[in-house]
C-alpha cells in the first residue's frame, strides 16, 4: 500500500491565478488560498499555495477569463498536501503549505457577502 497525504480545503482565493508552462509543455495554474479558522474569540488565517496541472489548469484559465475564478471567490480544493521548508531572503527558514490540486469546486460568490447563483457555482471539475 502506498502512503497518501490528501487534503480538502474550503477558503477564498487570495490572488487571481497565475500561469506558467513546465519544460514538458504542461500548463500549471497557481493561486493562493486563505483558510480561516475560529477558536473561541480567536480567528486565524492559514495560507496555502494551490497548483493545478494540465487539463485542470486549462479549465482554471478558462474560468478565470470568464470571471469565475478570481480573488475573493470561495472554493473547495482537494489534492495532495506537500508542505515544504525553504530559506527566506533574510536567511530564516520558513514553511510553505503547497497543494497539488486534483479537484476544484466553486462554492461561493466572488466576494464575501455577495449573492451566489452564478452559472459556475457548485461546478466540480
Amino acid at each position: 500500500m502506498a502512503n497518501l497525504s490528501t487534503i480538502q480545503l474550503i477558503g477564498r482565493i487570495g490572488n487571481d491565478p497565475e500561469w506558467k508552462y513546465l519544460p514538458s509543455g504542461k500548463l500549471v495554474a497557481s493561486f493562493s488560498l486563505a483558510v480561516n479558522r475560529r477558536r473561541g474569540d480567536q480567528e486565524s488565517t492559514a495560507w496555502y499555495r494551490v497548483s493545478t496541472f494540465g487539463r485542470l489548469a486549462e479549465t482554471v484559465d478558462k474560468l478565470t477569463q470568464q470571471g469565475a475564478m478570481v480573488k475573493g471567490r470561495e472554493v473547495c480544493v482537494t489534492g495532495t498536501f506537500e508542505p515544504r521548508e525553504y530559506k527566506a531572503n533574510d536567511g530564516s527558514m520558513r514553511w510553505s503549505f503547497d497543494v497539488a490540486c486534483d479537484n476544484i469546486q466553486l462554492i461561493g460568490a466572488k466576494e464575501a457577502g455577495a449573492q451566489g447563483g452564478g452559472e459556475f457555482d457548485d461546478l466540480p471539475f
